[in-house]
């Protein structure tokens, strides 16, 4: 996703949220160890920097952003409105 996307995506996804409505975010999780060092997938470091999905939702006034799990290469966080 370009940079204008990934806030405006949250952005929207706010609005059209019921009270009390969930987000849920599946994104690719960055590797560990050795994989990380000869992985091909590239992640955008500043995305990744101010925290990425959480980061995002927390910014757009989401409340109760937490990592539900990591698995198998990707991670899902939820939010409430």
């Amino acid at each position: 996703m370009r940079i204008n996307e990934r806030v405006l995506c949250p952005q929207q996804v706010l609005q059209v949220l019921k009270p009390n409505g969930r987000c849920l975010v599946i994104e690719t999780a960055p590797r560990g160890g050795l994989g990380a060092l000869f992985s091909q997938r590239s992640l955008d470091r500043t995305y990744v920097a101010y925290g990425g999905a959480e980061g995002a939702l927390k910014a757009e006034g989401f409340r109760a952003v937490r990592q539900l799990a990591e698995r198998q290469g990707k991670r899902y966080i939820e939010g409430m409105k």
